[in-house]
């Protein structure tokens, strides 16, 4: 696991969109643990992008959902029972990636309205259009470049 790399995925703006949007998307209603419910909007092929960046890196959420994050996903983007790890972070985030990803390689994948700069703390920043999120990733080109 030690050479794994590391992905990290924000939720709002790559996951779940809000209005408008710019990419075909499926509605929603997530619950977690049944103490709150929220309706999203998330593209279609995001369970496909994210199944093809955990089929060789290891997925944290490094969101403001936190431990919500998988649980409330996990049956629209098809994930694994157990969760995936989750960096308790709302700010700094390319750092906070950095610190928990030691000498493996990186990438955070956050929507263009939470910033942060390529190639910051020896990672791969991907901002994507908050109105299009995840399916603006090329799974298989941000994989190879990643454990490249």
């Amino acid at each position: 696991m030690a050479t794994i790399p590391v992905v990290g995925l924000d939720v709002d703006g790559v996951i779940a969109l809000d209005e408008p949007v710019a990419t075909p998307t499926l509605d929603f209603t997530v619950s977690a643990w049944g103490r709150w419910r929220r309706e999203i909007r998330v593209p279609v092929q995001a369970a496909d992008v994210v199944a093809r960046l955990a089929e060789v890196c290891e997925i944290v959420w490094v969101s403001a959902w936190g431990h919500n994050a998988h649980t409330a996903l996990a049956p629209i983007l098809h994930l694994p029972e157990r969760p995936w790890l989750f960096l308790p972070v709302q700010f700094d985030k390319p750092s906070a990636l950095a610190r928990y990803a030691g000498e493996r390689p990186w990438v955070l994948i956050e929507d263009s309205v939470g910033g942060g700069a390529d190639g910051a703390f020896g990672g791969h920043v991907v901002l994507v259009d908050p109105t299009r999120g995840i399916a603006e990733i090329d799974a298989d080109d941000l994989c190879a470049r990643v454990a490249g």
